[in-house]
């Protein structure tokens, strides 16, 4: 019926979530909306107010709060931004309450002006996660802290089961976390200087993410010996790590990102899915290339993000024995800044040997590519992987450049087509098993060099199935070309 409030009709838990999106003034304005309205308002367990931008603000919080504790209402999530000149004691008052109505998530944003922590804070037994940014820490008179630059949470949080430190200050020095019942663990720090001493008694914790952190092997490889449960573990510009030891059954994501020393990655992880890391190069590196050594799931993806400071004979050769580490996983996403890093000369392919010859998906990102035609780039990736069956060039995922192959099956091969340049290797040279070449979303120049390449490089019939996108943005249509060698 036309004019009818549906909305108002949906049970008080929809209305809740909706509610729980919105800034703590906008949610209020729904109170006059309708009776419905004003009680989810008034029972709204979950509050966000981004800052205290008018002099009112930090009065009404007050009551929000203060209202919510005289009616028993258990408070699930707060997120609470303060700008630098709004912190009084009317904050500590605010985590007295939260620790009374059984706060469950915690997010304080202290907008890098390291405001002293209330030790009220420690109070909240029902505490499950706990995010803190711009907070200096100071000794408390019943514990908790030990000292102005250390952190130690022991116990004291039961419930306690994610905790971040976010752009930790320089003076900050220890972390000492003891927490049964955590599984989610961020530490950020705006130096490297920042030593996390002891996590080991988090038996429970998952998922790991640590910035800026002094991380060193010995330390690594003791976490992973305490931390059974530990599936998920990014390490970003750790300079202090330089080998990387792990034997792991339940890791499945592994990202060590920055970390300009690293010279060696040893992983022994059967289940893991994913692993990320850069690829430094260069003279005035101490280490050549970093040495990976991996033992993990076929469906294992592997980002390798290439950071040659030179490109000289050297490069293209650790780059190949590097990238063989990763020959028998389903897919590799190689990056580079340039199209030079990853178009191997001829004259080096002739002494090596493919090091992708069993990779079947490889994605490139290339930020520049200006030196060398989609051709070029295509003949080099085919000789890395001689058997693809899936090849794409894009920043993102959802718009990229790809070609897709099919192979003959054993039962359309005549023997005779069988060459000399692939018939005693572990391979098929992909000229003579191609069946079929679709190109996608390339540009009409790009289009036509490619089908000529493959038209001139293959010794089998071959059917090419082009999508020109790239050629006009407003028609999309295919055409196929079918030819005989």
């Amino acid at each position: 019926m036309k004019g009818t409030d549906q909305i108002s009709k949906l049970p008080q838990p929809i209305l809740d979530y909706i509610l729980s999106f919105l800034d703590i003034k906008d949610a209020a304005k729904t109170s006059i909306l309708s009776k419905a309205w004003n009680s989810a308002w008034t029972s709204l367990s979950c509050l966000h107010f981004d800052h205290l931008l008018y002099p009112v603000a930090e009065e009404v919080l007050g009551q929000i709060l203060a209202n919510r504790q005289k009616q028993k209402i258990f408070i699930q999530r707060l997120e609470l931004g303060l700008l630098p000149y709004k912190w009084s004691k009317s904050v500590d008052n605010w985590i007295k309450i939260l620790a009374a109505c059984n706060i469950k998530e915690l997010f304080l944003n202290g907008r890098n002006s390291y405001y002293s922590l209330p030790n009220a804070l420690f109070a909240a037994q029902t505490l499950e996660v706990l995010s803190l940014r711009g907070f200096k820490l100071e000794l408390p008179s019943d514990g908790g802290f030990h000292g102005p630059i250390s952190l130690q949470v022991a116990g004291i949080l039961p419930k306690l089961r994610k905790v971040k430190l976010l752009y930790c200050p320089p003076k900050f020095k220890m972390v000492d976390i003891a927490a049964p019942n955590l599984k989610d663990l961020e530490i950020s720090s705006f130096c490297e200087d920042l030593h996390v001493i002891n996590i080991t008694a988090c038996k429970s914790i998952k998922h790991l993410n640590l910035t800026a952190v002094a991380v060193t092997d010995q330390w690594l490889d003791n976490l992973f010996s305490n931390l059974p449960y530990l599936e998920i573990c990014y390490l970003f510009s750790c300079s202090s790590l330089k080998i990387i030891k792990i034997s792991s059954d339940r890791l499945k994501y592994f990202q060590v990102i920055e970390c300009s020393n690293l010279i060696e990655v040893d992983l022994d992880a059967p289940n893991l899915l994913r692993f990320s890391s850069d690829v430094y190069y260069g003279k005035d590196i101490a280490h050549l290339l970093p040495t990976f050594k991996m033992k993990a799931s076929h469906l294992l993806e592997a980002n390798l993000n290439l950071i040659p400071q030179t490109r000289d004979t050297h490069w293209y050769t650790k780059l190949i024995k590097s990238l063989g580490n990763f020959n028998h996983y389903k897919a590799i996403v190689l990056r580079c800044e340039n199209d030079k890093e990853i178009v191997i000369p001829k004259y080096k392919r002739e002494n090596l040997l493919p090091p992708l010859y069993a990779t079947k998906i490889l994605h490139i990102k290339i930020r520049n590519q200006c030196n060398f035609s989609a051709v070029n780039v295509v003949d080099s990736l085919l000789w890395m992987s001689p058997q693809l069956d899936t090849l794409s060039f894009g920043q993102t995922r959802d718009l990229k450049s790809m070609i897709k192959f099919t192979y003959r099956d054993e039962d359309e091969v005549d023997g005779e087509d069988e060459k000399p340049c692939c018939a005693s290797l572990p391979w098929k040279c992909w000229r003579h098993e191609i069946k079929k070449v679709k190109l996608q979303n390339f540009k009409c120049m790009e289009l036509k060099e490619l089908r000529n390449y493959f038209l001139t490089n293959t010794n089998t019939t071959l059917e090419i199935i082009e999508d020109p996108t790239g050629c006009n943005i407003y028609t999309s249509f295919h055409f196929c070309v079918v030819a005989s060698r």
